[in-house]
């Protein structure tokens, strides 16, 4: 709170600001919506700062719309300074008629919609990953070797027990040569052999190893 404190304050003094905001469902099932304030202090530095989240019943524009509108002037942040909107591309954000960018302009006409740019970023390398199939392929198998790992807690117990200590390099043994590992004789391969079928992937993850997987 104190942290949150310091940025409505720095805000105030800059005067000007925009919001950016995207909502998500968590691993809990809830929804929530992120709302972070952009500004620019007296330094012409740029800062970008995130301010809290927002659950929300409902993600119609309407909802979201009332929702942003009710969260920054409980910060006390002043309405009519609001120089910017930035969200994903999505009609229910972006809608020149009901969307929230809309609904946010009736109330501050000032307050122009720019395309978040993290977003625009995510869709060019998502589909430029779709059009090759080696990355498209990498991903596919890394999805699915989370997702065969996840669904299991005897699998997850497993995978825990090497990657909490040092000896990470006993869930990989040496295949034919050097180049191509192959998983340990264990449970994961055994039943990764049953159910699932996985193209060579490698890759490190902070200091965690994920299998490379037949």
């Amino acid at each position: 709170m104190q942290i949150k404190n310091e940025i409505i304050k720095k805000v105030q003094e800059a005067k000007w600001f925009s919001i950016m905001a995207d909502e998500s469902t968590d691993v809990g099932t809830k929804k929530q919506m992120a709302l972070c304030i952009r500004y620019v202090d007296r330094t012409a530095t740029v800062f970008e700062d995130f301010i809290g989240f927002i659950e929300m019943e409902k993600v119609d524009a309407e909802s979201i719309a009332i929702a942003i509108v009710n969260y920054v002037q409980e910060c006390g942040l002043n309405m009519d300074n609001l120089r910017g909107q930035g969200y994903d591309g999505a009609s229910v954000m972006s809608g020149n008629i009901s969307g929230v960018k809309a609904r946010i302009q009736q109330i501050q006409p000032k307050a122009y919609y720019h395309h978040c740019r993290a977003h625009v970023l995510n869709l060019l390398v998502a589909t430029s990953c779709k059009a090759l199939p080696e990355i498209r392929n990498l991903f596919d198998s890394v999805s699915q070797l989370t997702w065969f790992l996840g669904g299991s807690a005897k699998r997850m117990a497993i995978v825990s027990r090497y990657l909490s200590g040092d000896d990470t390099d006993k869930l990989v043994i040496s295949g034919n040569n050097d180049d191509e590992p192959m998983l340990s004789d264990t449970l994961i391969e055994k039943a990764g052999k049953k159910h699932l079928k996985f193209k060579n992937c490698a890759k490190h993850v902070g200091q965690q190893k994920l299998i490379r997987c037949l």
